[in-house]
């Protein structure tokens, strides 16, 4: 044998086959689901045209026309046709429209579509509320974007509130060291001022030296007048004096007028009797 033909012969049975195998598998699916025969796509209609020959052969057989066919009898020439009795007639009752199943444009595969368990108008109810949910579902999103913007906002304002908090802080802080330091400071002039005024007043007699006198007027420059007038009268009035004309009028006159009344004119006579310092040691 040719090999050509032989090979063509080989994909020629391939071919049928192949084909065999797919109507095979196809009418079993379309049993397996329950389609009828004449529904089947691509052999339905040749079944349906198969059982309607057989049907019109089967009344072709007993129907009025081939009974006419046959002689009539004498009696039947005689007596003429018979006229079948008028019959009642009765109105054809409404009928409820039969649901049609719902199936999809699959073309060859149109014979696996199956019925529809919901009416048209259930499916355009179902329609109706997938839409009202959606449109819900899409207003909801919207606000929950609006409350999200919402709260961003809000993020940033106290973020920039608590900078501000964070920055008055730091200014509070700085003043509070300062105030700290200030404080120390006072302290410290207090601790020099309670130790000068802590010093015996009566250690240098009069007519000391201008150094020594210098140092005691030096305890009565700061100060109340009224607590430097208690520690002038442990002076005597002649002791008093040159510790007054160390200072300067002013601050004299200020000590002098706190003092007591009874002793304020023996210390304001000798303070008035007492010489001027010279220029170089006040």
């Amino acid at each position: 044998m040719n090999p050509k033909l032989k090979q063509g012969v080989m994909f020629g049975g391939i071919g049928v086959g192949a084909l065999t195998v797919f109507f095979a598998a196809y009418l079993g699916f379309c049993v397996m689901l329950g389609v009828p025969p004449k529904k089947i796509a691509l052999i339905g209609p040749y079944i349906a045209s198969h059982k309607k020959t057989d049907l019109e052969q089967a009344s072709a057989s007993g129907s009025p026309e081939s009974k006419a066919a046959t002689p009539r009898t004498e009696t039947e020439v005689a007596t003429g046709p018979t006229v079948p009795a008028p019959q009642p007639v009765v109105a054809p009752q409404p009928q409820a429209a039969p649901r049609q199943p719902a199936r999809a444009s699959l073309g060859v595969l149109s014979a696996f579509s199956l019925e529809s368990p919901l009416s048209a108008s259930q499916l355009a109810q179902l329609v109706d509320d997938l839409r009202t949910a959606r449109a819900a579902l899409q207003a909801e999103e919207k606000a929950l974007a609006a409350r999200q913007h919402e709260a961003d906002a809000r993020v940033l304002l106290l973020a920039e509130r608590e900078r501000q908090i964070e920055e008055r802080m730091t200014d509070l802080d700085e003043i509070k060291s300062e105030l700290l330091a200030r404080e120390l400071e006072v302290r410290r002039l207090e601790s020099e001022l309670a130790a000068r005024q802590s010093a015996p007043v009566d250690a240098l007699p009069p007519g000391s030296d201008p150094e020594a006198l210098a140092a005691l007027a030096g305890l009565f420059q700061t100060g109340k007048p009224d607590e430097l007038s208690k520690r002038l009268v442990q002076l005597s009035p002649a002791e008093a004096a040159p510790v007054l004309r160390a200072l300067s009028d002013e601050r004299a006159a200020q000590i002098l007028n706190a003092l007591p009344t009874e002793k304020w004119k023996a210390y304001a006579t000798a303070y008035g009797k007492a010489p001027k310092p010279a220029p170089g040691a006040q």
